[in-house]
C-alpha cells in the first residue's frame, strides 16, 4: 500500500488500524493480517494492478467507491468498493505520471464538480499524493465521508476545498486550516476523466 512508503503519522496509527479493521501491530509491522477482533483479514490483492504480457497495457482496479461530488457518502474499507479491474494503456499512465500500483479507476456521483466532472463519471486517479498541490482535484475522506473536491491553497496556508458547480447554492466552500488538512485521509488525485483530459 502507498501508506507504507509515505509513513503514517504516529497520531493516526489506531484511527488507521480501526478504517481497515487491523491491530495497530500489523499495521506497523506488516505481520499476519488480523483484525481488532483476532480474525484473519482479507488483504489488498484485489486492488493490485497487473501488467498485461503484451507489456502494453495494464490492469486497473476500478473502485465504485460512491465517491461524492455532493454532499459526501459515507465512508467504509477500500476494498469493499472493489468493482473489477480495466485494462489501461501503460502509455497513457506514464503520460500522467501514474505508476501501475498506485493507479485507481473511481466512479463518481453527484453533481458538484459539474461541469468538470458530471455523476457516473470514471475518472483515472494516482493514489501516491506525497503533497496537496493547489488547484488539483482530490478523493478524500474527512470525518466519516467520502468526497471530491477541488484544493486551493490560500496566502495563510490554510486550504479552499470547493465545488466546480457553483449553480447549486447546496455547495458552499469549505476552508480547512493548514493543520486539519494534514487530518484529511486523501485517498488519491484525480488526473482525468477515462475518456478525455480535465
Amino acid at each position: 500500500m502507498n501508506w507504507w512508503k509515505r509513513g503514517i503519522p504516529a497520531s493516526e496509527h489506531s484511527r488507521v488500524a480501526k478504517v481497515l479493521d487491523w491491530t495497530v501491530d500489523h499495521l506497523l509491522t506488516g505481520s499476519a493480517p488480523t483484525s481488532a477482533s483476532g480474525q484473519s483479514k482479507e488483504n489488498h490483492s484485489l486492488l493490485e494492478a497487473s501488467i498485461a504480457s503484451d507489456q502494453m497495457t495494464t490492469s486497473v482496479p476500478v473502485m465504485d467507491q460512491e465517491f461524492s461530488a455532493g454532499q459526501g457518502a459515507a465512508a467504509q474499507s477500500i476494498e469493499d468498493f472493489f468493482d473489477g479491474h480495466r485494462d489501461i494503456s501503460l502509455s497513457d499512465l506514464d503520460a500522467h505520471g501514474i505508476q501501475p500500483s498506485n493507479a485507481r479507476i473511481i466512479k463518481i456521483r453527484g453533481d458538484s464538480m459539474w461541469p468538470t466532472l458530471w455523476g457516473g463519471d470514471e475518472v483515472l486517479a494516482d493514489t501516491h499524493v506525497p503533497r496537496l498541490t493547489s488547484s488539483k482535484i482530490y478523493a478524500f475522506e474527512f470525518d466519516g465521508e467520502l468526497k471530491v473536491k477541488r484544493f486551493t491553497k490560500k496566502m495563510d496556508g490554510s486550504w479552499l476545498i470547493s465545488s466546480d458547480n457553483k449553480d447549486d447554492p447546496a455547495y458552499t466552500d469549505e476552508i480547512v486550516s493548514a493543520h486539519n488538512a494534514q487530518q484529511l485521509r486523501v485517498i488519491a488525485e484525480v488526473k482525468k476523466l477515462v475518456s478525455r483530459n480535465l
